[in-house]
């Protein structure tokens, strides 16, 4: 199985970043998986972002308005 080198993260960004800027980047080793890893999101805002499934890298789908978004954004490895 899939080993996170960090299993929780908890990242803050200011309202209105960028589409592009990573947020956070997927860091798993997994010996089974002959070098290949796929990364994929699931929970409540995984529809807020955007993985990158071959580096791990998330990105926001759209940039944060807190006053519109029912949540704070937090993504939870």
């Amino acid at each position: 199985a899939p080993t996170f080198a960090t299993p929780t993260r908890t990242v803050s960004f200011q309202e209105n970043t960028p589409v592009a800027t990573a947020v956070v980047t997927g860091g798993a080793t997994d010996p089974d998986a002959g070098g290949t890893l796929n990364y994929s999101l699931t929970g409540a805002d995984a529809a807020l972002f955007i993985v990158n499934t071959t580096t791990g890298v998330v990105t926001f789908r759209a940039s944060p308005d807190f006053e519109a978004t029912p949540s704070r954004n937090t993504l939870n490895f």
